[in-house]
Parts: C-alpha cells; sequence; structure tokens
C-alpha cells in the first residue's frame, strides 16, 4: 500500500498583488535598513517573511515595524537559534526573523521568550 502526499496548488501570482505593493510600501518606507531575504508564500498563507542575518539587524526592522518586544520568541531547531515575530503589514500577515543568535540550542531551549530588547541576545 503507497501512501500519497496531496499538496494544493499555488495561488496564481495575480492573487499575490497585496502582498508585492506591501513589500514595494516597505522598500520604500524603510529604504535605509538592511536588504532582508524575502519569502512570499504560494500555498501557506497569504503573507511574506522577513528574514534577517543578525540579531542586530532583526532589532532595526522590529523598531522600525513597531513590533513590541514582547512579541518577539527565541525558536531553536536543526541545530539554529533564531528570534521570530509574527506581525500584520496593510493588512498583510508576515513574519521576520532573525538568525545568528548566538546561545547553543539547549540554553535556547529553555528559554520561553526572548529578551525586552532583542539585539542583548548577540554576540
Amino acid at each position: 500500500m503507497s501512501t500519497q502526499i496531496t499538496v494544493p496548488p499555488a495561488a496564481p501570482i495575480g492573487e499575490k498583488t497585496e502582498v508585492f505593493e506591501a513589500l514595494t510600501v516597505l522598500s520604500y518606507a524603510f529604504r535605509d535598513l538592511p536588504t532582508p531575504y524575502v519569502t512570499i508564500h504560494s500555498t501557506k498563507r497569504s503573507g511574506f517573511d522577513l528574514q534577517m542575518e543578525s540579531p542586530q539587524d532583526f532589532e532595526l526592522w522590529r523598531a522600525a515595524l513597531g513590533i513590541d518586544s514582547a512579541a518577539v520568541e527565541l525558536k531553536s531547531g536543526s541545530g539554529s537559534v533564531w528570534l521570530d515575530a509574527d506581525f500584520d503589514f496593510r493588512g498583510i500577515p508576515a513574519s521576520l526573523s532573525g538568525f545568528g543568535v548566538s546561545l547553543s540550542r539547549e540554553v535556547a531551549e529553555t528559554r520561553q521568550a526572548a529578551p525586552a530588547d532583542a539585539s542583548q541576545v548577540a554576540a
């Protein structure tokens, strides 16, 4: 007996117009911030992710977007530790991630949330 995995079809790119518009607004409003790695979701949800390579860059974006520091989570998996926060931008669901956190996975797994100032986690 075989198991068949069904993947929902990707939405047409035309259904992502609001996401592209939101990203365009972000690029103009925060033009001096570091460039994130951007992911636009085709099947998972209608939003996008911004990934930063350092906690310092994450903190710049978190502050600029007005994300409350209490909303920041410290996550770990696959040998990595990162900061993560969900937010909405122009009604579009999004997440901000910051990698390069200098904590061991074991220490990160014992923590419930990132400190009030996420930049303090950096090396």
